[in-house]
């Protein structure tokens, strides 16, 4: 066997595995979901910090299985521009779709805010371990940034199809949206790290939560794909800008 029949053969056991952990963790998640609901119902209990509960140990062993999930974090200055980039365009897309659609959730403060936001924490914790920290991480190391970005984004928009067992009305256009979602998070996972992918996503879904809102929008993708695209450019020339510091060392020599 040559060095390149082994390395791809290497290579397609990694996919395996990892198809076979995804769905192994995926499987536990949603049980965990559905005992969840169960204990809350029999037991009259609050079930967003159960879900949260769950969401959590789902994220450690997620972890646990994955222990290459914070190799290559970026720097706390990355970081740090990263939720302003989140911050800065999560406000003005917000907003924007809110006019533009009448949908005045930003004007709303609901009595159960807590419970949304713990709603909303468990969904997005859980969702960006396994699909940005797990299968991203990794497919995009092993693959291509593209193919990770492809692949991440068409296999979390077709995780959506999943909201209709909850009675959720599920249309191509919200899953398409949910695709370009997947594409943003991914970006902001590659160039900043889980931190602000978490907390965009979980911003999202506190603000725009319960079912169709502004994700069955068709302006909602092409939002989220041109600024995903715009994030990776200007990042891409942040990178080749020469530092200040090198270009007086080389003028110094």
């Amino acid at each position: 066997m040559t060095g390149t029949e082994s390395s791809s053969k290497g290579k397609a056991h990694g996919y395996v595995k990892l198809a076979l952990v995804f769905a192994g963790i995926l499987i536990l998640y949603l049980a965990g979901q559905g005992i969840c609901t169960a204990a809350s119902q029999a037991l009259s209990l609050q079930a967003a910090p159960l879900y949260l509960t769950n969401s959590l140990a789902f994220g450690a062993l997620t972890i646990l299985a994955y222990k290459k999930l914070f190799h290559g974090t970026p720097s706390w200055c990355t970081c740090a521009r990263g939720l302003i980039v989140s911050a800065v365009f999560s406000a003005a897309a917000i907003a924007f779709l809110d006019a533009f659609y009448a949908l005045h959730f930003c004007r709303a403060f609901p009595s159960n805010a807590v419970t949304q936001l713990l709603m909303a924490a468990a969904a997005g914790i859980g969702e960006e371990v396994l699909f940005r920290g797990f299968l991203f991480d990794y497919i995009s190391k092993e693959a291509s940034l593209l193919r990770g970005l492809i692949v991440i984004s068409v296999v979390f928009g077709c995780a959506h199809l999943l909201n209709a067992i909850s009675g959720q009305t599920v249309t191509a256009l919200y899953i398409f949206n949910c695709m370009t979602a997947g594409f943003f998070l991914c970006v902001l996972y590659y160039e900043y790290g889980l931190v602000p992918a978490l907390i965009y996503h979980i911003s999202w879904n506190a603000i725009f939560n319960g079912g169709n809102t502004v994700e069955s929008k068709p302006l909602t993708g092409i939002i989220l794909v041109i600024a995903g695209l715009a994030i990776l450019l200007i990042e891409e020339k942040i990178k080749r800008r020469p530092s200040a510091i090198t270009d007086t060392k080389e003028q110094i020599r």
